[in-house]
């Protein structure tokens, strides 16, 4: 579930006019040796300076250059700025009549505004575990109050607990696999799941464990191994989650949620909840959205980019395009009513 910034661009431009707003071609001569111009004589119809100021996008080399004037009946594009390489014959490109950094911002803002309410990424976590019987009191901070990871952007909207295993390691410092002389576990049986070491703060996924070792790299804590005596906990394979019941503090303070709970040490804690959409940066980097959802985005990227756009123009195309902008987020408002994502409560996670 996801989609590419060329093919959400694509949408947007699409979705503005097509053909009237978009043309794909390939050169048909050698551009200049001084990289500034580009030549496609298949464009000869169109009248001087009619691409001025749209962007020729080179696909193979995922550049944009703005043009700066264009000649016709040669089809000479000139650029403002020099091309990486000579544009040369069968060069593959598409003409935007939109600048592509606005409307990459365009459409990174509308990722921002359709957060909460319609479209998130969907978030869960188990970093935390239970701990009231968790070494001893006083060394440690109150053990019924646990803090929620700040990729949170709000309060999760459920929390679960998880059935684990826990223990020590009972062989000698610095070992790389965990050993617990104490278990029996099925080989193999805890391939996938995380398993983490409680003393340094570590933790890794499970590759291989037989009845009495675990084998995972660990990362992320003091020192990434397993010395005599560290406690560890993973997560037994096929266990019912059990919803907890919770009381929050400080609900309001973004990044800072924190709840009070009474979770014995057994269990794994599994948050569940969303966060922004991720943003997009280069032509392959995406975002997670199906097409029918981008499809109806990306009627909000188009209302931005025609904001954008009336902040740049003389009264009248101001008047233009604020009405086609309001016509964009009309048309977004309602298709998000019936595209939005699914609740994250319907289905609940697949914990299979």
């Amino acid at each position: 579930m996801s989609i590419t910034w060329t093919n959400f661009r694509a949408l947007m431009q699409n979705r503005m006019g097509g053909s009237r707003t978009m043309i794909s071609s390939t050169t048909t001569t050698n551009g200049a040796t001084s990289k500034l111009t580009a030549i496609d004589n298949s464009l000869a119809n169109y009248p001087d300076g009619h691409f001025i100021d749209w962007t020729f996008y080179i696909t193979g080399a995922t550049e944009g250059r703005v043009v700066k004037d264009f000649n016709s009946p040669d089809g000479v594009f000139t650029f403002w700025k020099t091309a990486t390489s000579q544009v040369n014959a069968n060069t593959a490109y598409v003409l935007h009549n939109n600048n592509l950094d606005d409307m990459k911002a365009a459409a990174n803002q509308a990722l921002i505004d359709i957060y909460p309410k319609d479209f998130y990424k969907r978030l869960y976590d188990t970093t935390l575990y239970g701990q009231t019987n968790y070494k001893e009191s006083p060394n440690e901070y109150d053990k019924l109050l646990y803090a929620v990871p700040s990729t949170f952007e709000e309060f999760p909207h459920a929390i679960w607990l998880l059935d684990s295993y826990t223990g020590t390691h009972t062989e000698s410092d610095g070992e790389s696999a965990l050993t617990d002389s104490t278990k029996n576990w099925t080989t193999n049986e805890l391939i996938g799941f995380t398993i983490y070491n409680k003393t340094d703060s570590s933790s890794g996924t499970v590759t291989a464990n037989t009845s009495t070792t675990v084998t995972a790299t660990l990362d992320g804590g003091t020192d990434d191994d397993w010395d005599e005596d560290d406690e560890y906990i993973v997560q037994k394979p096929n266990v019912k989650p059990v919803q907890l019941k919770y009381t929050t503090i400080d609900r309001s303070y973004i990044g800072g949620f924190s709840f009070y709970a009474y979770i014995p040490e057994k269990y794994i804690i599994a948050l569940e909840g969303k966060q922004p959409l991720t943003q997009f940066t280069t032509d392959a980097s995406t975002t997670e959205l199906t097409d029918e959802q981008a499809n109806t985005v990306a009627k909000k990227a188009i209302a931005n980019l025609y904001r954008m756009k009336a902040v740049h123009v003389d009264s009248q195309d101001h008047s233009r395009f604020e009405e086609l902008a309001d016509r964009f987020e009309l048309e977004y408002i309602r298709l998000a009513e019936t595209t939005h994502m699914p609740r994250l409560w319907e289905p609940r996670i697949d914990w299979g």
